[in-house]
């Protein structure tokens, strides 16, 4: 009773489609086959399959990739063969004793010179440009009275 139902509404719902494609019989075969593998139970494993296709694939890849650069790297046969050793490494410096805490006062001292700096300049306004095209009062020579007359 359920299927007569959903037969007789997908065919109500085809009424409505008009494009009817021509497909050969190849390819009506080709599309069963593809068809045929995904039944629903292997849907939810697809993505894994896919997954493992594709690791195989490039695991091939890279063993095809080594294979060709170990036959490229056939002809070198150069060994180096030192006649003497390398010479021994001089032994590490010796820790000095308060070093650390000297490096430390010094940037300390270096940080509070640079505030200080930073300090004087917005105070003093150390940055500020004087122009001499300023007006400024020139002096010059005067007479509180006149005896000419």
């Amino acid at each position: 009773r359920r299927e007569a139902a959903a037969a007789a509404w997908r065919a109500r719902e085809e009424e409505g489609c008009t494009f009817r494609p021509r497909v050969s019989a190849a390819s009506a075969a080709m599309a069963e086959r593809v068809t045929g593998r995904l039944h629903p139970a292997d849907q939810a494993t697809l993505s894994a399959r896919l997954e493992r296709a594709r690791a195989s694939r490039d695991a091939r890849l890279e063993q095809a990739r080594k294979a060709s650069e170990q036959a490229l790297l056939q002809p070198c046969t150069f060994a180096p063969r030192p006649s003497k050793p390398p010479p021994p490494r001089p032994p590490a410096a010796p820790a000095v004793a308060g070093l650390d805490r000297f490096l430390d006062r010094r940037s300390l001292a270096t940080r509070q010179a640079l505030e200080l700096a930073a300090r004087e300049a917005k105070v003093f306004n150390a940055e500020a440009v004087r122009s001499s095209s300023l007006p400024f009062t020139v002096p010059v020579p005067f007479e509180l009275s006149s005896n000419a007359g």
